[in-house]
């Protein structure tokens, strides 16, 4: 679990202890699962005051498959200039056509305060983008991390592309998370949005 955490919060040993100290004992001793996104321990970044379009921007970086910004500038309708001038920009770093939070844990922070049903709008978005680039691997992964019911496509779609993607770490871990997903959910396939 340690090892975990310092991977997700690189260089930033107080951060590490107040995302652990938000753990249930069972996660801390590495009994439980750990939650997705982790606790955020960044400050409280007033989200509340962006404009709708801005915090689904920065939901869409959150959510992207990879840090290419041009399926975030898709999704969200405006050019790259608009984006640096909006609301969003403090907190993004955009450069040689990437995207990415300027905190990494801002990504928990805007994760973790969307609601289920942006989370699912937003990964079918995206899904819908990889399907018009003919990118499989990127379209099943929104689809099962965004899906509230079973999709065996999505999971056979996932175990097969992993190795061949070869590139975000996440493809694997999703293919194993909506694996244990549909083990675990109930008869009638019925889940959340992640």
């Amino acid at each position: 679990m340690a090892a975990r955490l310092v991977a997700a919060l690189p260089e930033d040993p107080a951060a590490v202890m107040a995302v652990a100290a938000r753990l249930t004992p069972e996660q801390r001793r590495g009994l439980g699962r750990l939650p997705w996104p982790l606790p955020s321990a960044a400050d409280a970044v007033p989200l509340g005051m962006l404009s709708t379009p801005d915090r689904l921007l920065l939901l869409t970086v959150a959510l992207t498959f990879e840090d290419d910004l041009d399926p975030v500038l898709a999704v969200d309708g405006r050019g790259v200039e608009e984006v640096r001038a909006s609301g969003a920009s403090p907190y993004l770093v955009i450069h040689a056509g990437r995207v990415r939070f300027a905190d990494p844990r801002m990504e928990t922070r805007v994760h973790a305060t969307a609601s289920a049903a942006e989370v699912a709008h937003t990964h079918a978005r995206l899904a819908a983008l990889a399907v018009r680039r003919r990118d499989r691997v990127a379209a099943a992964w929104h689809r099962a991390r965004g899906g509230a019911a079973r999709d065996r496509l999505s999971a056979a779609a996932l175990t097969a592309g992993a190795p061949a993607a070869g590139g975000p770490p996440r493809v694997p871990a999703a293919a194993g998370e909506h694996e244990a997903r549909r083990g675990c959910q109930g008869d009638d396939g019925k889940g959340t949005a992640h």
